[in-house]
C-alpha cells in the first residue's frame, strides 16, 4: 500500500479535492491524506462542487502540513506552485514528489456563476491529475493495464 500526502497552501480546495478523488479512485490501494503549509478552513464552494461529482467531504477537516513532519510518505504530490517556497523541503518525508501546478481557486472571483465556473474548472484539472497518478503510481501495472 502507498502512503500519499497531498500538499497546498491552505488545505482549504485543491488537496481536499486530490484526497477525495485518492480515496474513491484508489480505494484499497493506499493512505491518503491532504495538508496545507496552513489550516484554512475548507472552502464551501469546494464541498458543492465535490458533491456535483457525487463525492461527499463534508466531514473533511483541514489540516497543517506539521502534522505530518513526522511520517514518512511513498508520494508528497505538491498542487499548486505558490506552495513550493512556503515549506521547506526536508519538512516532509517522501521517496518520490510530484507537482501539479494549479492554480488557487482563492484567487477566483468572490460570488457569482464565474466563481463556481472557476471552481469547476479547478475540480476537473485536480480530478485529471489524480486519475493519471493512481493510473501511473497507485494501480499495480497489470490493472492500471485494464483500467
Amino acid at each position: 500500500m502507498k502512503k500519499v500526502l497531498v500538499l497546498c497552501s491552505g488545505n482549504a480546495s485543491r488537496s481536499q479535492m486530490a484526497e477525495a478523488y485518492l480515496h474513491v479512485y484508489g480505494e484499497g490501494y493506499g493512505i491518503y491524506v491532504s495538508a496545507g503549509v496552513e489550516a484554512r478552513e475548507i472552502d464551501p464552494m469546494t464541498i458543492q462542487v465535490m458533491a456535483e461529482d457525487n463525492i461527499d467531504i463534508t466531514d473533511y477537516q483541514s489540516k497543517s502540513y506539521h502534522q505530518f513532519t513526522d511520517q514518512t510518505f511513498d508520494y508528497l504530490i505538491v498542487v499548486g506552485d505558490e506552495v513550493q517556497e512556503a515549506i521547506p523541503d526536508v519538512a516532509i518525508q517522501a521517496s518520490k514528489q510530484i507537482q501539479y501546478p494549479i492554480p488557487d481557486p482563492a484567487t477566483a472571483p468572490k460570488s457569482g456563476e464565474e466563481r463556481l465556473r472557476y471552481f469547476r474548472e479547478i475540480r476537473e484539472t485536480v480530478k485529471k491529475h489524480i486519475l493519471k497518478f493512481i493510473g501511473q503510481e497507485i494501480l499495480p501495472q497489470d490493472e492500471a493495464l485494464i483500467a
